[in-house]
């Protein structure tokens, strides 16, 4: 079936709706049937036994690619070690967590129907951005946006037009009902709080800025641990507002939602290994409504607002961009200028990063050989940020010093907002939109950040290790 025709996109619009329903009654029969924490311990014993099993047989040719399990355990048992309250950590909501990233990886990655799916669905996403450079070729003239594609001018205007598009949805309650609903599973399935599923959620679709609008009048009432589940759920996922311009360095859109759909169970669960939850919450999933949170006058006023706030958006994305990157180059001309004191030619920010990176890029399953070339790229989104770093990938990938392989673990160890820019913007969003909880967000921002960066790699480990021997 061609899923980017009207009735494969209705089927799959469709399903994503209505599948909220029968859940509802399988979460509400089950406990019923048997003790719920009973039934979901022997449920998640099957399931990794069964995936053990599958994963023995389908690397019997090669035992290397069995390393990202290697590398998965690793990084579990590292959360553990640094977790605020280890003997507090409920390792049901986390292999739970593990066990839907886990699922959602073999139907997107191994099951042939569902990765054309998510192509499809990454086809439409790109189709969707391109109306965006009518707009600005309208704006800013043909030269600048199909001969030149200036990134300023011609990939950032998309985000003009998304802010556009998703204050529309968002003024008649569409996003919310959406996000409500996935949320809605996520708590009801990792045994997470309400709003803490609702932002992880919420944060896939918009983003760290964005996001704490739906939960805004809770923020308040919120426990130190979800405080934390919050800040790292933002810092694990990347917004559909900037899916394009990933797109125009040449990554592929269909890993970038996959990641992005896949980091948000492993957030939650992530979260709540390295800080538990000791406190009970003090709300709950009925308290969230679906009604327009916005006080615009009527739609117009609203998409308004949404380009609006998209200038504020883009000036924050070219600032950056230009600040770091040329700050990176002055740190390289240093670097450069004392190797060549001790007789080290060329050397740089990017060549230490990715000498450092190396074990962690081989434990993800890249081969030896590219595990430096990879590790750059890591290195240069942990410190600068995820739009230097694709960049620099979309180079790289060009230059052909990347296999299929190497491409696509990278594609998902980058994408988050994991950046030390998005660390400020974390904190400055959250303690606008609540001061009382100034302390709880300062206090544990730093954590949720390397859980966050942390999130992403546990998404290539699985990633890595569901890739068929063949490749994609």
């Amino acid at each position: 079936m061609n899923w980017k025709d009207g009735l494969g996109l209705l089927i799959i619009i469709a399903t994503m709706y209505y599948i909220t329903w029968p859940l509802k009654w399988l979460f509400a029969i089950l406990p019923k049937i048997t003790p719920h924490t009973h039934l979901k311990t022997g449920l998640l014993c099957v399931f990794f036994t069964l995936f053990f099993l599958y994963i023995y047989f389908d690397t019997k040719n090669d035992r290397l690619r069995l390393l990202p399990l290697a590398g998965l355990i690793a990084l579990i048992f590292i959360g553990f070690l640094f977790s605020k309250h280890r003997g507090h950590v409920d390792w049901t909501t986390v292999a739970t967590g593990f066990a839907t990233q886990i699922t959602i990886g073999l139907l997107t990655i191994r099951w042939s129907v569902g990765r054309s799916i998510v192509q499809a669905m990454g086809q439409l996403a790109e189709k969707f951005f391109s109306f965006a450079y009518i707009g600005a070729e309208v704006t800013y003239g043909h030269e600048l946006i199909d001969n030149y594609g200036v990134f300023a001018f011609k990939v950032l205007s998309v985000l003009f037009f998304m802010c556009f598009f998703i204050e529309i949805l968002f003024y008649y309650g569409i996003l919310q009902t959406v996000i409500i609903r996935i949320g809605w599973c996520l708590h009801k399935l990792l045994g997470t709080t309400a709003i803490e599923s609702v932002y992880t959620c919420a944060s896939v679709f918009l983003g760290m800025s964005e996001a704490p609008i739906i939960i805004k009048p809770y923020l308040i009432d919120l426990t130190e641990s979800e405080i934390h589940a919050v800040m790292m759920g933002g810092f694990s996922t990347v917004a559909g507002t900037v899916f394009a311009a990933y797109t125009s360095f040449g990554i592929d859109s269909a890993y970038l939602i996959t990641a992005s759909v896949m980091s948000a169970p492993t957030a939650l669960s992530f979260s709540k290994l390295i800080f538990p939850e000791t406190q009970k919450s003090l709300t709950n999933i009925e308290q969230l409504s679906t009604k327009k949170v916005s006080n615009e006058n009527n739609v117009v006023d609203a998409a308004c607002k949404g380009a609006q706030f998209g200038l504020h958006l883009i000036g924050a994305i070219i600032a950056n961009i230009i600040a770091f990157v040329s700050f990176v180059a002055f740190i390289n001309a240093i670097i450069c200028w004392l190797g060549s004191l001790v007789g080290i030619k060329n050397l740089s920010f990017e060549v230490i990063l990715g000498k450092i990176l190396i074990p962690v890029t081989w434990i993800l399953g890249v081969d030896y050989s590219e595990c430096e070339t990879v590790g750059r790229l890591i290195g240069l989104k942990m410190t600068i940020n995820e739009f230097v770093a694709y960049r620099q990938m979309g180079k790289w990938k060009n230059e052909n010093k990347l296999n299929r392989k190497s491409e696509i673990v990278a594609t998902f160890a980058l994408c988050s907002f994991a950046n030390p820019g998005s660390i400020g913007s974390m904190i400055a969003t959250l303690t606008t939109l609540c001061p009382s909880q100034r302390p709880a967000i300062i206090s544990n921002v730093l954590r949720a950040f390397v859980g966050g960066t942390v999130t992403c790699l546990l998404t290539a480990s699985i990633a890595s290790l569901l890739m068929p021997e063949e490749g994609l």
